[in-house]
């Protein structure tokens, strides 16, 4: 699947395809909070989180097919990554693409962001490779594996 990654930022048309992605059994069992979304919880939470300024959340489009999602949320200078991919777009490298999107298109600018953090099960293999991939310090903690980029030296 050829093509550059277009993220666009997630508007209230979004909340099914979030929805179905969210609850795919895969990305379930790799969520910290594994059990499944009630879909009206998931409409409030999709709503609280529309026009706020410390969370951006982006459909990952590829070839205007729609592969994944990010999310980033800003806290103290550094930005907690969120992603998936959609369960027939797996294994093809989107989840390395999208982590180096962050960088590469900036999409904190304006956040004054210093750190990128992303938090991994850890039986979650798959996301840990693609973090150890895009060069991101490992280390446990509260039996969790976390990733951490600075981005400024």
């Amino acid at each position: 699947m050829e093509g550059l990654l277009e993220f666009k930022r997630f508007s209230i048309d979004d909340i099914n395809i979030l929805y179905n992605w969210a609850n795919d059994p895969e990305t379930r069992m790799n969520s910290f909070h594994s059990d499944k979304i009630v879909y009206d919880e998931h409409v409030k939470w999709c709503e609280t989180r529309l026009d706020v300024d410390n969370i951006a959340i982006y459909i990952v489009y590829k070839n205007d097919i729609p592969v994944g999602q990010l999310r980033l949320e800003y806290v103290d200078k550094k930005a907690y990554i969120s992603y998936s991919v959609d369960k027939r777009y797996r294994g093809i490298g989107l989840g390395k693409k999208i982590i180096e999107s962050i960088e590469k298109n900036e999409l904190y600018k304006g956040h004054h962001i210093i750190e990128l953090i992303g938090e991994v099960k850890e039986d979650n293999l798959a996301s840990q490779k693609v973090f150890e991939y895009c060069l991101y310090t490992k280390y446990s903690k509260n039996n969790r594996i976390v990733f951490v980029k600075r981005l400024i030296k």
